[in-house]
């Protein structure tokens, strides 16, 4: 957590948050402290926009806003619906490639070590939402992704009642 902080110092809180909307992540007009850099969003982020922010990882640095369907083809093959989107550059291959490896890492050996018994490359990052004054979670997240697909998983409640709590479980688990 500290180095992703003393990073976003460094680089500055809107240079972040600039690059951040690039890939896909919204803000509220009250979002401007560092403790961003470790999710803390005022109204927090969707499914969809933690994996957006993961696309680029995967797509050598182009982003393309993540969706549910690619394609709709009838009976015969026959294109019916298909789902274009343009991609924009948003950081360098290299960029993407070395983050990349080191998500590799956490599925070997870090908090995504569950899957590293799969028979292919997956890189993946895991994440939780602590609740105050307790070592319990009430939201745990997934996000794991090949050069062909990035799938982002989140287990909690949505309107923040009591009736889940994720409890000592974690996005590794």
């Amino acid at each position: 957590n500290i180095p992703a902080i003393k990073i976003m110092q460094y680089t500055g809180l809107e240079r972040c948050k600039n690059f951040a909307r690039k890939a896909g992540i919204t803000f509220d007009k009250t979002d401007n402290s560092y403790a961003l850099a470790l999710g803390a969003f005022t109204n927090g982020l969707t499914v969809k926009e933690v994996v957006n922010s993961f696309i680029p990882f995967a797509n050598s640095g182009k982003f393309i806003s993540a969706k549910f369907i690619r394609k709709i083809c009838d009976k015969k093959g026959n294109l019916i619906y298909e789902n274009n989107q343009q991609e924009s550059l948003i950081m360098s291959e290299e960029t993407a490639y070395l983050l990349t490896d080191m998500l590799k890492t956490s599925t070997k050996t870090g908090t995504s070590s569950r899957l590293k018994d799969l028979d292919f490359d997956i890189a993946g990052k895991t994440g939780t939402v602590g609740i105050k004054n307790t070592n319990l979670n009430s939201d745990i997240w997934s996000v794991g992704y090949t050069s062909e697909k990035t799938c982002g998983i989140w287990l909690g409640n949505s309107t923040n009642e009591k009736e889940f709590i994720a409890g000592d479980a974690s996005g590794g688990s």
